[in-house]
């Protein structure tokens, strides 16, 4: 039944409204309990009929499901009762898992109802499970493993003794088993539509699990696994139609085929016929384990009572009923945090359109609304921000001031500040801790420590752990790889974000999912920028070059086919470019560029919506501009501490100056923010340190902005034209360095394979130039997190008055006027979707145990 909460109509809000009936794990649910517009009743999993009560009464825009059943009527009930109010927001059902079985998709179509689910992200934990009952001794001695974690061939007749893994589907959690199976010595037989269609395809799998090829057996028909295996895993879809119909696969005539004695199935009970049930129980020398959600698993126990009643009450032993492969703690977390990505695009894609930075007219109005005061009468003093500023009032005691501190003054705090004062906030103070001059830019953060140039795009700096780096931070950079320190002097917290990455870049279901939330975050942020280029109230924009539409150049056909259908999956505005174009717009482009890997081929161009800009110019102007509108802003201000004193925050700086606010929004990572955070929150650690090399040159003929995808570990090159034409910008390179210092010793091999690899790539890209043409090197910061999502969070023990806005993965530059609306509502209490699943304790991220060495520095 509905609860008195749940019985009044929905308030009109410019939130996604939502409806969870699953059960979620504590951490999502209590973030959820308060958020608005959220609904939990993971009661009406088991009720369709109050499930369509409530989709009724609350008319969600989302829709949350588990195993639930879905049907037409529960579907067409709830886009009427949504769609009588006129509301056309789009409809949105997400499954917390992958079986989509138990949803009318058909239906769902017809209604306009996007459905998502969250494929493979709870493959490793089944795998696991899987892995666990079929091999429930510790892997044999005589299975040697290699260094990539598989067993070592061995000899022809060494092989054929080997035992025998039957795997009936190939998917994710097969392929995790299969991996385990080959680490203990065993051959596999494997069944799959995909591997029996293409003789090709056995190979691509192996590579992809980092299976040895003369290990496995592709078997045409499931009869032939079952004939030849030891033991047998089945993961396969429930599918009822078509030549690979998955419904009875598993029928009495198959199952008198296996000879073996241990059976493992994580499918839907569907796919056994109930006679094979039967048999299966009758065969005591059988180990069966059926794992599935409790629902699905009734119909089998109401098959099996008589038999289960005749061993006493209980199943026989050997033979398992269970819902135990999702229940891990760590599944639960991982599946929880992609419904939370799912949700969380979903908000940000509802945005489109959205002013972030209200004209002056609306802040008037906020400020009616607040009944603030003017500028002139909150007594904050402007600042010449070139020099040295005063302290913070008079004597040596706490000063009650700033609404409003930013701690870092780089893009992103920045535009948090511009964001706060457009909704109303006037007393902000922006505080920075390197030297206004900017004469040495070693000593200057991310956004004033590179090259004064900058790409905006939808797809800029997607999640970085994908399943093709799992092995990156093991690679020095001449290797191909990002690691630019031996792991022996990785302390426990960098080991720790090493491990985090690695782990995240082995679950590709995730790793999806997050791409899909940073792109949303990224079309936000770009929609932002836009506003403010185009905005009759941007005179302070008012020539500073900016080059819109952004080309990107892909070096191999397949590269380029597949970076095509990423960008129009993307959105905007996709156009492939000739030979032709390229040739005229980029004259001095070479063809063949040496990398690390090998020389590759220029293979073609796509044109994408976005905008290159000089970074240090259009952060200069924003500065300025905060400075005329009354916003305090203070260089060489380092903040020692953080505390939670009352109502407020008290910010000790250097030199021992202290600073009362009622509000803080810290934009720094690294480091930095171990050193202020680490000491009482482990997520500061989640926040490590990337290096990437920049390049000043001269001009070589280039008209237009352009990015290369090199590959690693130069990643995407990015050419931006300075104010003038003359010079270009060359940025690239990926090297994990850390929380130690960007000069620290134990990187400088590493560093200088990164920049040697950049340099050797550039006189590739530009022919016509020389090493003797390199007017400026630097070495920047790009701030990271293992997933690939910033910290977005409120950090503990302050009551929701500290947020910090940080681990960008060198996109703050796009996400900046995204990232702080998220803060913005933070501070005012009101988180949103998107914000949780960038929440500081999300799975994935490493905690710090103990202080890190560089705390201490």
């Amino acid at each position: 039944m509905l609860t008195s909460r749940d019985q009044a109509p929905p308030a009109a809000s410019d939130r996604r409204r939502t409806l969870i009936s699953t059960a979620l794990g504590p951490r999502a649910a209590g973030r959820l309990a308060d958020t608005a517009a959220v609904t939990l009743r993971p009661d009406l999993a088991g009720s369709p009929a109050e499930l369509v009560e409530a989709l009724v009464t609350l008319r969600p825009h989302t829709l949350v499901v588990g195993a639930n059943a879905v049907d037409a009527t529960v579907l067409t009930r709830w886009a009427m009762a949504v769609r009588r109010t006129h509301d056309r927001r789009s409809l949105l059902l997400v499954r917390r898992g992958t079986s989509l079985a138990a949803i009318d998709l058909g239906v769902a179509t017809e209604l306009g109802i996007t459905v998502r689910n969250t494929p493979e992200v709870n493959a490793r934990h089944v795998a696991q499970f899987v892995i666990d009952r079929l091999f429930p001794a510790p892997p044999t001695a005589h299975a040697p493993t290699g260094a990539s974690g598989t067993a070592e061939a061995g000899s022809a007749a060494a092989d054929g003794a080997r035992p025998i893994l039957g795997l009936v589907g190939a998917g994710n959690i097969n392929g995790r088993v299969a991996r385990a199976a080959v680490a203990r010595g065993h051959r596999l037989v494997v069944c799959a539509p995909s591997l029996v269609a293409d003789r090709s395809a056995a190979a691509v799998w192996a590579g992809r699990h980092r299976l040895p090829l003369d290990r496995i057996q592709v078997a045409a028909r499931a009869e032939e696994v079952l004939e030849a295996a030891n033991a047998v895993s089945v993961a396969v879809p429930l599918t009822s139609s078509g030549r690979w119909a998955s419904v009875d696969l598993l029928d009495a005539a198959r199952l008198r085929t296996f000879g073996g004695d241990r059976l493992v199935c994580v499918s839907e009970p569907e796919i056994w016929t109930a006679q094979a049930l039967l048999d299966a129980y009758d065969r005591r020398d059988l180990t069966v384990v059926l794992d599935n959600a409790p629902r699905l698993l009734v119909g089998v126990r109401t098959l099996l009572a008589s038999r289960i009643q005749a061993d006493g009450g209980v199943t026989r032993p050997g033979f398992t009923l269970c819902s135990a492969a999702m229940r891990a703690p760590a599944c639960e977390a991982d599946l929880d945090q992609a419904v939370l990505t799912a949700l969380g695009r979903a908000d940000l894609d509802d945005l489109t359109g959205t002013e972030l930075f209200p004209p002056p007219a609306a802040t008037d109005a906020i400020l009616t609304a607040r009944g603030a005061t003017s500028v002139a009468a909150t007594g904050v003093d402007r600042v010449n921000v070139e020099g040295g500023s005063p302290d913070i009032g008079a004597g040596a005691g706490a000063v009650d001031g700033p609404q409003v501190v930013v701690l870092g003054g780089g893009i992103v705090g920045l535009t948090t500040a511009l964001l706060l004062h457009a909704q109303g906030h006037r007393r902000i103070l922006l505080l920075d801790a390197a030297p206004a001059d900017r004469a040495d830019h070693a000593e200057q953060g991310t956004t004033f420590g590179g090259a004064n140039a900058r790409h905006l795009s939808a797809t800029e700096s997607l999640p970085q752990a994908d399943l093709g780096r799992i092995d990156v931070l093991t690679r020095s950079p001449a290797a191909g790889g990002w690691a630019l320190r031996d792991p022996a002097t990785l302390d426990p917290v960098e080991a720790a974000w090493a491990r985090a990455f690695a782990d995240r870049a082995d679950q590709p279901g995730l790793h999806a999912a997050t791409e899909d939330l940073v792109i949303a975050l990224n079309r936000l942020g770009l929609r932002g920028w836009s506003h403010l280029f185009t905005g009759v109230e941007a005179t302070w924009l008012t020539g500073l070059r900016q080059d819109s539409r952004l080309t990107r150049v892909y070096l191999g056909g397949a590269d380029l086919d597949a970076g095509e259908q990423l960008q129009r999956r993307a959105g905007g505005d996709v156009t492939r470019l000739s030979d032709e174009v390229l040739r005229r717009d980029w004259p001095g482009l070479g063809r063949t560029i040496p990398l690390p890997g090998g020389p590759r081929t220029v293979a073609g161009a796509v044109e994408v919506d976005g905008y290159a800009v000089n970074i240090h110019d259009l952060a200069g102007r924003l500065l300025r501009h905060l400075v005329g509108l009354g916003v305090e802003v203070r260089a060489d201000s380092q903040v020692d501490s953080l505390e939670a004193t009352g109502n407020a925050v008290l910010l000790r700086l250097a030199a021992g100056r202290l600073v009362r606010a009622g509000q803080v929004v810290v934009t720094v990572g690294g480091r930095e923010l171990v050193r202020l955070c680490g000491s009482d929150w482990p997520g500061a650690g989640a926040v490590s340190q990337m290096l990437g090399v920049s390049l000043t040159l001269p001009n070589p003929g280039l008209h237009r902005p352009v990015k290369i995808h090199a590959g690693d570990p130069l990643g995407v090159m990015n050419v931006t034209l300075c104010p003038d034409g003359t010079l270009i910008h060359v940025s690239a390179g990926f090297g994990y360095l850390g929380l130690t210092a960007r000069d620290a010793a134990a990187a400088a091999d590493g560093l200088a394979e990164l920049q040697e690899s950049t340099l050797a790539a550039v006189g590739g890209l530009f022919p016509d130039l020389h090493r003797d043409d390199v007017r400026d090197i630097r070495i920047c910061t790009r701030p990271a997190t293992p997933d690939g999502l910033p910290l977005v969070t409120a950090l503990p023990g302050h009551d929701g008055r500290v947020v910090i806005a940080a681990g960008t993965n060198a996109g703050g530059a796009v996400q900046a006027p995204a990232i702080a609306m998220l803060a913005a509502d933070l501070l005012q209490g009101t988180a949103r979707c998107a914000g949780l699943a960038m929440a500081g304790d999300r799975i994935g991220l490493p905690s710090i145990r103990e202080k890190a060495p560089c705390a201490a520095e």
